[in-house]
């Protein structure tokens, strides 16, 4: 799969609530809402589990993600995604 994937790869929560910006096989940005703000957070992955975990993000496997465009990253980056 890896192979195949062209970054930065955008990605939501299925429930379209948090918004992940995927941008290495090892690190991706989460924008949480927060009122009429968001909260921005940078991952690096580490450990295996984290890295599984942005594998399961970029295949959208058993519906808990679903893609996202990056205009609605850059909307709710304008809207306050300041680092937390």
């Amino acid at each position: 799969m890896e192979e195949h994937v062209q970054y930065p790869a955008f990605r939501k929560l299925a429930n379209g609530k948090v918004l992940y910006k995927i941008n290495s096989k090892d690190h991706f940005e989460e924008l949480q809402p927060m009122g009429k703000r968001y909260l921005h957070f940078s991952m690096q992955a580490k450990q295996y589990p984290e890295l599984l975990r942005i594998q399961d993000m970029l295949q959208c496997l058993e519906g808990h993600y679903v893609e996202a465009c990056e205009t609605e990253w850059e909307l709710a980056y304008a809207l306050g995604g300041k680092p937390a």
